[in-house]
């Protein structure tokens, strides 16, 4: 009765077991049972993975196990694909605590979609030098397009003016990815970030000039957009070799 209650730990421990005296073995340079022992413990995780499909009350807490099993030995090994199993392997314990909690995913799609979209963006910077250039600039759009979109629609789906922390979550991301575009120097980040910062505060000026009938906010914004404008041009004319030389420098950039 225990084993038969207890089997996806003792499995998940025995992988374990089995990665770490692989290692042993591996730096007492006895190939003979290193190899067998660390094929065991890759392959032995899987066998919870396939019992997923027959439980009826599966736990988020195996998944993540397996995603820290299946990491630890993407950073051992730098293998791509390992870690990829550990990103799946997280991504399914969390869709699992979603569910247990009745979070849906048609009314809070952010929460189960940039988790997965972060670890994807953050394996491909680690793994950079073995994709090609194209392949990095459409797996940074495609994972920053899925947050930026996801977060909007997570605040539509809500309502504007239900809740304040949703706006204010897209906001940070927005504001976060700008940052980081600067700072690594990449188009993507900062394009993207840029352009859903304008639109949440797009959103919430006409909520409050529309929505609850303070047109003063808009007139408000109107005027500071025009000072903006006039003072943007007012630069551009007197520093126009400096600004013509900074957008040449950000086309250098990363896309």
């Amino acid at each position: 009765g225990f084993f038969r209650r207890y089997w996806m730990p003792i499995v998940m421990a025995v992988s374990f077991c089995g990665a770490g005296l692989s290692e042993l073995f591996g730096r007492l340079r006895q190939p003979v049972l290193s190899e067998p022992l660390a094929n065991t413990a890759m392959a032995a995780p899987l066998l919870p993975a396939v019992g997923f499909w027959f439980m009826t009350s599966p736990s988020p807490a195996m998944w993540f196990l397996m995603a820290l099993f299946y990491g630890m030995m993407a950073a051992m090994k730098r293998s791509f694909t390992l870690g990829a199993l550990a990103i799946l392997a997280a991504n399914m314990g969390l869709w699992i605590l979603w569910q247990r909690m009745s979070l849906s995913f048609f009314t809070h799609p952010q929460i189960w979609l940039i988790p997965g979209a972060l670890a994807v963006l953050v394996a491909g910077h680690l793994h950079r030098d073995r994709l090609s250039e194209a392949q990095n600039v459409g797996l940074r759009w495609a994972t920053l397009g899925v947050i930026y979109v996801s977060s909007t629609a997570d605040m539509f789906i809500d309502g504007i003016g239900n809740s304040i922390h949703l706006p204010i979550a897209l906001a940070v991301l927005s504001v976060a990815g700008v940052l980081a575009g600067i700072l690594f120097r990449i188009r993507s980040f900062l394009y993207l970030g840029t352009t859903f910062l304008g639109l949440v505060i797009v959103t919430m000026i006409k909520y409050a000039a529309w929505d609850r009938q303070q047109m003063w906010i808009l007139w408000s914004c109107c005027i500071l957009l025009g000072a903006g404008v006039i003072a943007l041009f007012a630069v551009f004319e007197k520093r126009r070799n400096d600004v013509l030389a900074a957008v040449e420098r950000l086309k250098e950039w990363k896309a």
